[in-house]
This record gives structure tokens, C-alpha cells and sequence, in this order.
């Protein structure tokens, strides 16, 4: 189970990173947009733009291990977690509606 303070520490404001690493332990890496703990069931969804995990979804379809990093530069503390990747999907654009 992750500890509240360390969900509450994700969802807060720093910079997000996860890494993967192809079948010869090459690693690739990308910049998240965030990340969502769900406590109970060990589970934290990342966000990363399409554009940023394009090169590194085939190590993530070949090697289901990853690793995710959180920091908060200011307070010189950071996280890593690693685990599974359990899932892969792409996100949703969400165009605003503007009137005129």
C-alpha cells in the first residue's frame, strides 16, 4: 500500500519522469504531465503526451517494468517508484469551446 504522504506528494506540484528499457536494458525515458495514486489497489496512472512516450512504447509493450520519478526541486525531495505497467492508452484531446 503507498503511504498517504507519498500520494499526497505525487499529486502535488514538481516534475514527473518514467523510464523503460528495451530487451537489451537500453533505457528510454520521458517527461510525465502528471500522475493520479490510487492507494488501495497500488496502482498511479501517468499522463505523458503523445509526443513525448512515442519512442518509448515499444520498450513499454516488450518490458512490463517501468519506473516512475517525482520531485519537488524547491524542497530537494524526491521518489521513485517502480513496478508493472498494466496498461497503455492513448488520451483524449479535449478542444475548448470558445464563443464569439
Amino acid at each position: 500500500m503507498i503511504p498517504s504522504e507519498l500520494v499526497d506528494f505525487v499529486h502535488g506540484p514538481h516534475a514527473i519522469a518514467i523510464g523503460a528499457c528495451d530487451d537489451k536494458l537500453m533505457p528510454t525515458g520521458a517527461m510525465a504531465i502528471g500522475a493520479i495514486v490510487d492507494a488501495k489497489s497500488d496502482v498511479i496512472t501517468v499522463f505523458v503526451a503523445d509526443t513525448y512516450v512515442a519512442g518509448m512504447l515499444g520498450d513499454l509493450n516488450g518490458n512490463r517494468a517501468v519506473t516512475m520519478l517525482a520531485g519537488h526541486g524547491p524542497k530537494h525531495e524526491s521518489y521513485q517508484f517502480k513496478g508493472e505497467r498494466i496498461g497503455t492508452r492513448p488520451g483524449r484531446v479535449h478542444k475548448p469551446s470558445v464563443r464569439k
